[in-house]
């Protein structure tokens, strides 16, 4: 139980005094601890000292209470229930009070946390240091050795929280502009029946001087997500216009789902066959850091399912080896399949513009194509997209001279 309390105070200030003047006793929930009560009990004339007693749950248990002075009691329970409080002189019942202790979940003053000291200091512009210290009974710091599994929670008042282990050289924050904010510390531990008890203290912070950088983003923008569809119909390019990165500000990364599904990309491209005609919701997020941007576009593709006089859903084993890449003078495509078939071969640009598109019949087993006006192709990056009936692969491929 918490330590007795003891502190001078006139007699006026107590709500209820008996008829004889003498004695002054009052009881009311606290509210900072749900488990506990306060109680001010006292005598005015030091002849009635020790005639008052204060009994709860009808045992004797501060009885002991000085002469012309006024004492003021914390007393916690050990858990939720109906409690009663009565004050006697002697046998005779001056006054009683009955509490339904209801927002008690255990007894957390055996872990002795009276206080925290909070401890704020800017650092530079809006980044701060923030510290924190314990004061228990008898300016002792930490808490019980019999409470244990210390949890720390910041609220920084910018909209913005923390959860971290308990702190060894404190925590830093940075504040998105000038102003007053409210931060709050809560601190919890375990007592030793399993029940959390924590504390908390808030304090104002005033930041002066921060000047964040207007555009943590540095003006990351995906713009708009266009697409193009090529021959047979399903066949469909995606990229972003429009989009705006600083590459000072480091490394973007793509990630492309359809329908929600994740699917392999060539970073901000995106090659893909689509099995009928949709609608499907293509979408695009791109990354940088901290920074994240979104958006997404409907493909409708009417036409697809009519792909090289095959049905969709029909189906072959396609496999295809490319090289030489990167590519100089000659291209060779190796392509697998069970049957005598006709297969369409693309190459693409990084603008999504088809530069090449090759009509070939293939034997059954294994089929070599080779393209050989390779050199009136520019230098850089391609993509090549191969498609028998409803099968398909796409790769990249890179182009020197």
């Amino acid at each position: 139980m918490k330590k007795l309390l003891l502190c001078l105070v006139f007699a006026f200030a107590i709500p209820l005094v008996a008829s004889a003047q003498n004695y002054i006793y009052y009881a009311e929930q606290s509210i900072e601890y749900p488990c506990c009560i306060n109680i001010t009990a006292g005598v005015n004339d030091k002849d009635y000292a020790g005639t008052l007693i204060v009994e709860i749950d009808g045992v004797p248990t501060y009885t002991d209470l000085d002469a012309e002075n006024i004492n003021n009691i914390e007393h916690c329970f050990e858990g939720n229930g109906i409690h009663y409080v009565r004050f006697y002189v002697g046998e005779v019942l001056y006054d009683e009070y009955t509490f339904d202790i209801t927002g008690c979940e255990g007894d957390c003053s055996v872990c002795n946390l009276t206080e925290i000291e909070l401890e704020l200091s800017q650092l530079d512009g809006c980044n701060y240091f923030m510290c924190y210290r314990l004061i228990t009974v008898n300016d002792v710091y930490g808490y019980s050795p019999e409470c244990g599994n210390e949890t720390v929670f910041w609220d920084f008042g910018d909209g913005t929280t923390s959860d971290d282990t308990p702190l060894t050289n404190g925590h830093f924050h940075d504040f998105p502009a000038d102003g007053t904010y409210t931060v709050c510390l809560t601190v919890t531990v375990t007592n030793p029946d399993g029940i959390e008890c924590s504390i908390s203290k808030c304090t104002d912070v005033v930041v002066i001087g921060c000047d964040p950088d207007p555009d943590p983003c540095c003006g990351l923008d995906i713009g708009v997500l266009d697409y193009r569809v090529f021959g047979s119909g399903c066949l469909t390019w995606l990229r972003p216009v429009g989009t705006s990165i600083d590459e000072e500000c480091g490394a973007v990364n793509y990630a492309w789902t359809i329908d929600g599904i994740p699917t392999t990309s060539f970073g901000e491209n995106l090659l893909v066959t689509f099995n009928g005609p949709g609608p499907f919701e293509v979408c695009l997020t791109m990354t940088q850091g901290n920074c994240e941007v979104f958006d997404c576009v409907i493909v409708d593709l009417p036409d697809c399912g009519k792909t090289m006089g095959r049905r969709v859903g029909e189906t072959q084993l396609l496999s295809a080896n490319v090289y030489p890449n990167p590519a100089n003078e000659y291209i060779t495509f190796d392509i697998f399949t069970f049957e005598e078939t006709k297969a369409q071969i693309s190459l693409i640009n990084n603008q999504g513009q088809v530069i090449r598109s090759y009509t070939q019949q293939f034997a059954a087993d294994t089929t070599q194509f080779t393209i050989n006006d390779r050199s009136t192709l520019s230098e850089g990056v391609y993509f090549y997209h191969i498609q028998m009936g409803n099968h398909t692969k796409t790769g990249k491929i890179s182009i020197f001279k």
